[in-house]
């Protein structure tokens, strides 16, 4: 099973890359274009993995990342990149939650006219595996979206935008259902699995220049399918919602509710060497459901090189 889902990256992988190379093959020689190489590590403290209201369980997550493609300027004002991102992660007390993404995405940029002032619009769409040592997260991943900015000033930038973001089970699997999940036979419409889900976003989020220093404020709300995991028995999960057996968390079931999610953002990024940079996030999500309420707290610290 794993083995085939290994290949299947490979594949992910190898489409991008022949993507890439009969891309630049087609091309015209540009008025400018550049190769894209970043890397980074990361270590991740998240106060809630399970996205529960009680019982909250945290775990410290180490992360490594490698992003390579090409930026070509295809107009006056306009350019194109094609990207391949790829990520390792390893969670230190929820080992089954760690895994391996692979990412093939294209962006698409436009300047409205000259100046720093100009407004610049990006237009993004990505596809993707990740690849989970839980077999029953493992998903497909699809987002598309765009994104407009500008500088206020020549040390305030303001971005606005939208995405969409759907994940696919890789697998199939039969839910348990009822009240404390008991009932195994489900009508049709609660096969869904808990893991595919889909949502609609839109964000904001401000920079600003300081001595050397970036600082960064964002904020964004997202409608859509969350995954979350609770007890079964500790509250009423009714016959339409299919819950699963949580590999990560034994004796805990896996539910996917429709839920409104608020994000705050806070970072700083301070340049440590030539094309170097040390990074420190936090993040705060609060989600609704109709069922139940919770909050993730997330801190991360990194570096990053970019070429």
């Amino acid at each position: 099973m794993k083995n085939r889902r290994h290949d299947n990256i490979r594949k992910l992988l190898s489409c991008g890359a022949y993507a890439l190379f009969f891309y630049l093959l087609a091309s015209p020689v540009a008025a400018e274009a550049h190769w894209i190489l970043e890397a980074g590590a990361l270590a991740e403290r998240n106060d809630n993995v399970a996205n529960t209201n009680s019982a909250m369980k945290s775990d410290s997550i180490y992360l490594a990342s490698l992003s390579g493609g090409y930026y070509e300027q295809i107009a006056t004002y306009t350019g194109l990149s094609a990207i391949v991102d790829i990520e390792s992660r390893n969670h230190v007390d929820y080992g089954d939650l760690s895994g391996f993404s692979a990412r093939f995405s294209l962006n698409l940029n436009h300047k409205f006219g000259v100046g720093l002032q100009a407004v610049r619009m990006n237009a993004h769409v990505s596809y993707g595996l990740d690849d989970v040592k839980d077999n029953h997260r493992d998903v497909t991943l699809f987002t598309a979206g765009m994104s407009g900015s500008s500088w206020v000033t020549d040390r305030l930038k303001i971005l606005v935008g939208y995405e969409y973001d759907k994940a696919v089970p890789v697998g199939t699997f039969t839910p348990r259902c009822g009240y404390y999940g008991t009932d195994t036979n489900c009508y049709a419409a609660s096969y869904d699995n808990p893991y595919d889900t889909q949502g609609n976003s839109v964000f904001t989020r401000v920079s600003f220049l300081l001595s050397g220093m970036e600082l960064t404020a964002g904020y964004r709300y997202r409608r859509g399918d969350v995954t979350a995991d609770y007890v079964p028995g500790a509250g009423s999960l009714y016959s339409y919602t299919p819950i699963w057996n949580d590999a990560a968390f034994p004796g805990w079931a896996s539910v996917r509710y429709d839920a409104q999610t608020h994000s705050i953002n806070l970072g700083v990024s301070g340049e440590i060497a030539t094309q170097l940079s040390l990074n420190l996030d936090y993040a705060r999500h609060a989600t609704s459901t109709s069922v139940a309420d919770y909050t993730n707290n997330v801190v991360r610290l990194g570096v990053a090189y970019a070429y």
